[in-house]
């Protein structure tokens, strides 16, 4: 066995680290077999420099041998995991980050006709560029500026139309013959001031409610944030929750003074 310095054997333990992670979901492939097959090519590659073989001469060594996914045989990849592998196994890994970038491009240029279809599988590469990154164990650096827009133009407006699903479903709350109106016979009459307002109140209270569940669902689950909204909520933290909570019940408290005045 070549003996490293502690950062060399480091780079090596975390490289062998990341090829176990792409080999999770492939139970058939023997991950200890591949493992010590990485550890062979990377002392093969190594043998004949001098000792201890130092953190420069194993990050060219790694660089050589590649991602850790191009450890997991292709024929084990079915299905879209497979078609990014294909991708990012050519000789450019930015294949998949400049894939990313000429479709949301073209789904920009295609709005509104037919731009959604091209933003959407332009958001399954950017998510696709993010898990290669997480295989290589590297960050994304500059690549991230070809991914990013596919991501924020789908979290932005799916997150927008998820705070603001009460405000959406209010008139079928609160037009005449609503559900709320069903169930409670002293709303105001529809055409008067009243009946405005206090639909209005309602409406701020059922944001403020559904402001403080999406709160508690994260305080809850900080994880799903994180995995839901990625790269963007990485630093996201059980803490950071409770702001949408407190927020959500002074909305709900406002809605009700409204109601009040009514």
């Amino acid at each position: 066995m070549i003996r490293m310095t502690d950062q060399a054997r480091e780079r090596v333990d975390g490289y062998v680290a990341n090829v176990r992670r792409a080999l999770r979901p492939h139970p058939e492939v023997d991950a200890d077999e591949v493992a010590s097959d990485v550890r062979a090519h990377i002392e093969e590659a190594l043998r004949g420099s001098d000792e201890p073989a130092r953190e420069d001469e194993v990050i060219a060594v790694l660089d050589r041998l590649g991602s850790p996914g191009r450890w997991v045989p292709e024929e084990e990849l079915g299905g879209l995991h497979g078609i990014i592998a294909r991708i990012r196994r050519g000789p450019d890994d930015w294949r998949l980050a400049y894939l990313c970038l000429g479709l949301t491009v073209l789904g920009i240029l295609a709005a509104p006709v037919g731009g959604a279809l091209l933003l959407l599988p332009a958001f399954v590469l950017a998510r696709g560029a993010l898990t290669v990154a997480d295989e290589r164990g590297e960050p994304m650096h500059a690549q991230r500026w070809l991914v990013y827009p596919a991501l924020v133009l789908v979290y932005v407006p799916v997150s927008l139309v998820l705070l603001l699903l009460p405000v959406a479903l209010s008139p079928a709350m609160f037009a005449t013959g609503g559900l709320v109106e069903y169930l409670d016979r002293s709303y105001p009459a529809p055409g008067t001031p009243g009946h405005f307002v206090t639909s209005v109140g309602w409406t701020v209270v059922a944001t403020g409610a559904w402001w403080a569940v999406l709160g508690g669902i994260a305080a809850v689950r900080p994880g799903l944030v994180r995995t839901l909204l990625r790269p963007f909520a990485d630093r996201f933290r059980r803490a950071a929750a409770w702001i949408p909570v407190l927020v959500g019940v002074a909305v709900s408290v406002a809605g009700i003074v409204v109601i009040s005045q009514a």
